[in-house]
């Protein structure tokens, strides 16, 4: 289809069954680069500032152009049976769609012929490369699977490229570059425009928002996220969503960037209210589709930001990091993540985006020192951060021995007096002291009555069961139309003394909860446990206040809760 839905073209595609072939046997390496897409934008504000000609290409059947290493048959295409040849089989001389080998022969490929033309692979982007002369004339071109964007000085080393391809492959010349991967390119005299208005359009229509209320902002800031709200919804939906929502944020919207990450946590267990915060992107997205990213060539340095929001998370008191890079005034990189870590304040917070920042940094860095037009020697590229604290904390001079967690605690530890505890073990117990050979657990009930120590089990599994049916753990009932029972097992294990000897025998029924369907059969699972280190802590205050320590064990504990769950 075209940009404006009507039919661009009607199209076949012979595909092989590549999910039958064996890793090692008929296929070994399977792994083929593309291009980031940031590198796209980032080649777009590079063109306006030095005024290049941008042309794009489509390879016609390009899993086609791959050469084959591995020895494949295939049976005949139905409606091209070779009359007299029904019993045979084509033999593979080149790649096919649908081969798990097919995408890196084809950039294989690729990559060898326009290597062999002069062209310089970019180490930083290997589906970038370049060719200049010494004057400066020359052209860059960046590969995605079997589309291309020419970036060239001038039209007329943008024709020889052209020429050159269209020998080497089947090509198709799309002229000036309008639409790359879903992505509208407009061209003015401010510069270049980047936006995806009809593709935010086709997927209000998908979901049914094309006559939905608009509102300003992409979340409500009241809006809390909090777990097991709401009635649950389908998971399918709500991953197809959140997938085409995910797919305007990485191109051309970084405005949704945070809410669209926040709101992909929530996949596996989607429920009413969070669809609610998904519908109120779409309706943002829906007064703003025309929004997009401009580069308009000045300032042509590259300079980037990084924030952080300290435990913005109530579910896990987790942060969030968020960076971004420009060139020409138009972000091209971009990107908001929960911190998988927990930081201790606000400073602590800052630094977790703006290491990821550097290392994005470092990257582009590696990048344009391979692209010509890029002005040598290379410019330090700034980042910028508004928590002073972080600042100065990053600026400080780290001190000689000592770890990164000591580092660290340099900000807080002023508080504490540390202290050095030396010691040596009286006595050490060998390893190999309470070693015996007995018997191995049974792993079933069968097991279990064919043991030698069957008496022992039976006595167990009794007990087991008088204390479920003391406990009123379950009545006998009918099985609901469109309901799975779940299966149970018996866990049967010794518990062994100190000394090595048997104390007791235990048997335990254990119902299959993995079984279960978070929002339907359970909801809640967290429960607290005592910290070892207060356990520590009191046997410590027994010793200083002279305490009588006893031990009590709850038996059968888990049988005495009350379900709220029909099971």
């Amino acid at each position: 289809m075209k940009v404006d839905g009507t039919i661009d073209k009607y199209k076949a595609r012979l595909v092989i069954q590549g999910f039958r072939q064996k890793e090692g046997i008929d296929f070994f390496d399977t792994y083929a680069p593309v291009a980031r897409i940031s590198i796209i934008r980032l080649l777009l504000a590079l063109a306006v500032i030095h005024n290049l000609v941008i042309h794009q290409m489509d390879v016609k059947t390009a899993f086609l152009n791959g050469d084959l290493d591995e020895e494949i048959y295939m049976k005949q295409p139905e409606g091209f049976v070779m009359p007299g040849n029904e019993h045979k089989v084509c033999k593979l001389k080149k790649s096919l769609y649908g081969l798990k080998q097919a995408p890196k022969q084809w950039h294989q490929n690729f990559d060898d012929v326009v290597l062999s033309n002069g062209f310089a692979l970019n180490h930083a982007d290997k589906c970038v490369y370049s060719k200049f002369d010494t004057f400066g004339k020359g052209v860059m071109i960046c590969l995605y699977v079997d589309d291309m964007l020419i970036f060239g000085t001038d039209l007329e080393e943008v024709d020889k490229t052209k020429k050159f391809l269209s020998s080497s492959f089947d090509m198709k010349d799309m002229g000036d570059s309008e639409v790359i991967l879903g992505i509208r390119i407009r061209k003015g005299n401010n510069g270049i425009s980047i936006s995806q208005s009809h593709y935010i359009e086709k997927i209000l229509k998908k979901f049914n928002f094309e006559n939905c209320s608009s509102v300003s902002t992409p979340i409500d800031p009241s809006l809390k996220l909090l777990p097991n709200k709401g009635s649950p919804v389908s998971q399918l939906e709500y991953s197809r969503a959140i997938g085409c929502l995910m797919y305007a944020m990485i191109s051309t919207r970084p405005d949704i960037a945070y809410v669209v990450g926040r709101l992909s946590r929530y996949t596996s267990n989607p429920s009413s209210h969070r669809w609610q915060a998904v519908s109120r992107v779409f309706k943002y997205l829906k007064v703003t589709m025309n929004y997009g990213l401009t580069y308009i060539g000045y300032p042509s340095v590259l300079e980037g930001y990084s924030d952080a929001s300290w435990i913005n998370n109530l579910e896990d008191h987790s942060s969030t990091s968020g960076w971004v890079f420009l060139l020409g005034r138009g972000a091209f990189s971009w990107a908001s993540k929960k911190q998988n870590c927990i930081t201790n304040s606000t400073m602590e917070s800052e630094f977790v985006p703006l290491s990821a920042a550097g290392k994005e940094a470092e990257w582009l860095r590696n990048l344009i020192y391979e692209i010509p037009l890029w002005p040598k020697p290379i410019s330090t590229i700034s980042i910028r951060c508004d928590s002073a604290a972080t600042l100065a904390k990053a600026y400080s001079v780290p001190e000689p021995k000592k770890s990164t967690r000591a580092r660290k605690a340099k900000s807080f530890g002023s508080d504490f007096q540390l202290y050095l505890v030396e010691g040596t073990r009286s006595e050490t117990i060998s390893q190999h002291q309470y070693c015996f050979n007995i018997e191995e657990d049974p792993k079933t009930f069968s097991e279990a009555m064919a043991s030698r120590d069957v008496h022992f089990w039976k006595e167990a599994i009794h007990d087991e069961i008088d204390s479920i049916m003391h406990n009123n753990t379950w009545v006998l009932a009918d099985l609901p139309p469109g309901c799975k029972a779940l299966r149970c097992k018996w866990i049967l294990k010794r518990k062994m003394k100190v000394d090595g000897t048997i104390d007791k025998y235990k048997a335990r029924l254990i119902i299959q909860g993995f079984r279960q369907k978070e929002g339907i059969d359970f909801f809640d699972t967290y429960a607290p446990v005592a910290r070892i280190s207060t356990i520590r802590l009191l046997l410590a205050l027994a010793a200083i206040h002279n305490l009588v320590i006893h031990q009590m064990d709850v038996k059968t504990a888990f049988l005495n809760g009350d379900l709220d769950e029909e099971i």
